[in-house]
C-alpha cells in the first residue's frame, strides 16, 4: 500500500490539510499552535495509514529546489557515463535536481556541508572518500544529525545510518572463478587486488581445491608492468608443465589487456593455452583482437538505486543498509 497523500489524511480525518501539515511538521512555527489530543490523534492515523513525509515535494511547493549533490571520481569511462545515466534516469521524472561535481577533494565536500548545514530537504551521493577524512566524517555527521541525508556508492566499510548501495564484486571474483575452472584450467592466477574481486574468486577456488597465485598490487599501484611479466613467466613454466590451459582473472580490463599484449609477443595462444578475464567491461572489451571476457558492472543500475535509496531518506523512508548489484559475466574470445 502507498503513503497516502497529505491532502488524502486530512480526508480521513475531516480535518483542514493545515491543520495536518502543523500537527505532522517536525519544526513548526510556535504561532502555528494545534490541540494537543488533535495533535496525537493526526499522528497515530498518519502512522497507522503508513503515510511518510515528502520532503522533495514540500520543498518544491515552496518553491525552493532540493539541493542534491553528486561527487564522483574524475574519470572518462563508460562506468561513469552509465552511473551518471542512471542517477539521471530517476531523479529528472521525481524533478530533482542533481549537482554533479567530479571534485572529491576536503575543500570541495567542506563547500557543499556550509551550504547545506541546515537543510533538512537536501542529500549527498558520493563515494567513501568523505569517511576518509576524520574532520569530514565529522561535517558529515553533523549534517545528518540536521536532517541531511547520505547514500555511499561502493563503500568497503561501513559509517552506522548510511545505506550503501554497491557492486558485489565477490560475487564478480567468484563468477570468473566458476568460468575458468568449468573450461579446464588447474593453474589460476589473479593479476592485481582490488577490494574484494580476488576474495571472491580464490574462494570459489579453494572450494574447488585449486590454488591461487596473485601477481602485482592494489588498482592503483604505480606500475604493474614487473608483475605482469613476472606472471607471463609463470605461465610459460605452467604451459610446459602440463596440458590443461592456465587462467588468469585480472582485476580490471586494463590490467587484462596488458597481460594479454605480453602473453601474445611470448607466443602463448590466449583463448586456448592461456584464458584471461577482466573486470569491468569498458567500451574497448569487446573491440579488441581476441575479444576480452570481462565483467559487466551495472553502473547504470547502481545510478538508478542510489537516487531511489536517497529519495527514501528524504521522505523519511528506511530503504535497505545495503544494495547489492550482481555483476554478470560476459564471454567473450579469451576465455
Amino acid at each position: 500500500m502507498s503513503s497516502p497523500s497529505l491532502q488524502q489524511l486530512a480526508k480521513k480525518l475531516d480535518l483542514s490539510v493545515s491543520v495536518v501539515s502543523r500537527a505532522l511538521n517536525d519544526r513548526p512555527d510556535r504561532h502555528a499552535r494545534v490541540a494537543p489530543a488533535t495533535r496525537e490523534r493526526i499522528r497515530e492515523a498518519a502512522q497507522r495509514l503508513g503515510w511518510q513525509r515528502n520532503r522533495v515535494a514540500e520543498a518544491l511547493k515552496r518553491g525552493r529546489t532540493p539541493d542534491i549533490g553528486v561527487f564522483l571520481p574524475p574519470q572518462a569511462n563508460r562506468l561513469i557515463a552509465d552511473l551518471v545515466i542512471g542517477l539521471a534516469e530517476v531523479a529528472e521524472p521525481a524533478r530533482l535536481p542533481l549537482g554533479i561535481t567530479f571534485d572529491t577533494g576536503a575543500d570541495a565536500y567542506r563547500r557543499f556541508f556550509t551550504r547545506n548545514a541546515h537543510e533538512p530537504r537536501s542529500g549527498l551521493i558520493t563515494y567513501p572518500y568523505l569517511y576518509t577524512s576524520s574532520e569530514l566524517a565529522k561535517l558529515a555527521r553533523a549534517y545528518r544529525r540536521e536532517g541531511g541525508a547520505i547514500v555511499l556508492l561502493n563503500a568497503d566499510t561501513r559509517e552506522p545510518g548510511v545505506p550503501v548501495v554497491e557492486i558485489d564484486e565477490a560475487a564478480g571474483g567468484g563468477l570468473a572463478a566458476r568460468h575458468l575452472l568449468a573450461r579446464g584450467c588447474r593453474q589460476l592466477a589473479v593479476a592485481g587486488q582490488y577490494r574484494s574481486r580476488a576474495t571472491g574468486f580464490r574462494a570459489v577456488a579453494a572450494e574447488a581445491g585449486s590454488a591461487v597465485t596473485i601477481f602485482g598490487e592494489n588498482d592503483e599501484g604505480q606500475d604493474q608492468e614487473p608483475a605482469l611479466i613476472e606472471l607471463v613467466g609463470k605461465i610459460v613454466r605452467w604451459r610446459a608443465a602440463g596440458k590443461k590451459p592456465v587462467g588468469v582473472f585480472a582485476i580490471n580490463d586494463h590490467l587484462a589487456l596488458r597481460l594479454i599484449r605480453l602473453a601474445l609477443a611470448r607466443g602463448i595462444a590466449v583463448g586456448t593455452e592461456l584464458l584471461v578475464i577482466g573486470f569491468d567491461d569498458l567500451e574497448l572489451a569487446a573491440d579488441t583482437t581476441p575479444a576480452l571476457t570481462t565483467l559487466h558492472q551495472p553502473f547504470r543500475d547502481l545510478g538508478r538505486a542510489a537516487v531511489t535509496t536517497l529519495m527514501q531518506l528524504l521522505e523519511d523512508g528506511h530503504p535497505a543498509p545495503v544494495t547489492s548489484l550482481p555483476p554478470r559475466l560476459i564471454v567473450r574470445e579469451t576465455a
